[in-house]
């Protein structure tokens, strides 16, 4: 059974309807589906079968009309599956259901505000037309001027045709590299080595740089303790000398060095790491 996108109730009486912030998506046919109790003088409509139900609104100054359906006259349900002609204009929309009886309408409940959201595939482009991708484009423009070609003649058209059939191969070039894009930052997402998926390369970048630089490149002038797991994977670390050190117990690094077994070693000079 199909379910209701949006419900609520709405009286031919009250001069108010509670109903919230309704938002569509334009281009959305079949997908807006609005359920709705009708209630007068606080009880339920009657009879609702007895009538036709519409709804109403006004868009661009030009009045829409939408048939609806009674779906339970028992606890007085309609439905309104919302069509191109009521989401042709986006931005806030005002309309009613009114009920109507040999033509002659009966009553008509108090108005609902529904907010249409604009559908990047149903962009209008000064042509008037919807493309939904670049094939419909290019295919638009074919017929344009197959459409004008005795105007052009035919050494134009096919010149013209020429230029279309190379937009369409940048625009298969691009499409291509940005799919290419897409996976390769979606793959540089995941680190193998940490056994997860960041939400973001952001996200990887930071934990890479809390995980690996526990130091910056430089000069140590004092002795640091330093502890990380990782460590032997993130720095080389050359014995350059020693040093005699009688007034300080000198740094303790937990790590793996080469050696399997070794698991300390001891920072003996204080230099450049």
């Amino acid at each position: 059974m199909i379910q209701a996108k949006w419900q609520g109730i709405l009286s031919t009486t009250e001069p108010y309807n509670h109903l919230g912030l309704i938002k569509v998506r334009q281009g959305n046919h079949q997908t807006e589906i609005f359920d709705f109790q009708i209630s007068q003088q606080h009880e339920l409509f009657p009879h609702l079968n007895q009538y036709d139900v519409y709804f109403q609104t006004v868009i661009n100054q030009l009045p829409v009309e939408v048939k609806a359906e009674v779906i339970d006259e028992q606890n007085s349900m309609i439905r309104l599956v919302m069509d191109e002609y009521c989401m042709q204009s986006t931005g806030k929309q005002r309309g009613n259901f009114c009920f109507k009886k040999d033509d002659q309408i009966i009553g008509t409940t108090q108005d609902f505000t529904y907010v249409v959201m604009p559908s990047p595939a149903a962009l209008k482009f000064d042509t008037g037309a919807y493309w939904q991708s670049a094939q419909d484009l290019v295919d638009e423009m074919k017929q344009w001027i197959e459409e004008i070609k005795d105007t052009l003649g035919d050494d134009a058209a096919v010149e013209l045709g020429n230029q279309v059939n190379q937009l369409k191969q940048e625009l298969i070039s691009v499409s291509q590299l940005l799919n290419t894009t897409n996976q390769e930052v979606v793959a540089a997402r995941k680190s193998q080595f940490f056994g997860e998926t960041f939400t973001d390369l952001g996200g990887r970048l930071n934990h890479l740089e809390e995980s690996y630089y526990t130091l910056s490149y430089g000069e140590i002038m004092t002795l640091q303790t330093l502890q990380d797991d990782r460590f032997s994977r993130n720095y080389q670390v050359i014995k350059e000398g020693s040093v005699i050190a009688d007034n300080f117990l000198p740094g303790l690094v937990i790590a793996e060095i080469g050696n399997p077994i070794q698991d300390t070693f001891y920072l003996e000079k204080v230099g450049e790491l």
